[in-house]
Order: structure tokens, then sequence, then C-alpha cells
């Protein structure tokens, strides 16, 4: 990949970085050098023992950002139904 089409993925991952973290509060993401989409629940999101119980997990990781907003969306679901008044909203990214 040339420093010019570089230059743009990262401004591109920048824009959808922050829309993560709009479309998800307590949620922030990254994407690593392979290029692969990660986020992890920030201390607005800290999840409780019945959470963890639960099975909820504190980073998700994921192919494509769409992937990765399911993921998270999934997280925020499971967390809900392990104890709804601990859980913060979050919506699918299109």
């Amino acid at each position: 990949m040339g420093t010019a089409a570089l230059s743009t993925v990262i401004r591109s991952d920048a824009s959808l970085i922050a829309e993560v973290g709009l479309r998800f509060p307590g949620w922030a993401a990254w994407r690593s050098g392979t290029f692969r989409w990660w986020a992890y629940r920030t201390a607005a999101a800290a999840l409780t023992i019945g959470q963890l119980r639960a099975g909820c997990r504190l980073i998700v990781d994921a192919d494509t950002f769409t992937e990765l907003c399911s993921a998270i969306g999934a997280e925020n679901d499971l967390a809900h139904r392990a104890e709804p008044a601990a859980a913060l909203p979050g919506t699918a990214c299109a």
C-alpha cells in the first residue's frame, strides 16, 4: 500500500473510530496494523460481575467495520439481558 493510500485509510479509519464512540456510548475502537477492527469497553461501560458471568466480553474484534458494530451490538444486548439496569444503549452501524 502506497503512502497516499495509507494516508486515506488512516483518515477514513479515524472517522469510523469516532462513529463507534457516538453510536455506542461506553465503547472505543481502533484498527490494528493488520487492518483488523477492535473495540473495548471504556470505564463508562464497566461490566458487573453478573454480566461477566453471563459471558459479556471486554474486547471484541472483527474483519470489517460493519462486523465490529454487529459484535458491539451483540455485546450490548447480552449485557442488557444479563442486567438490564446496568447496560448502556447503542445502535448498529450501517
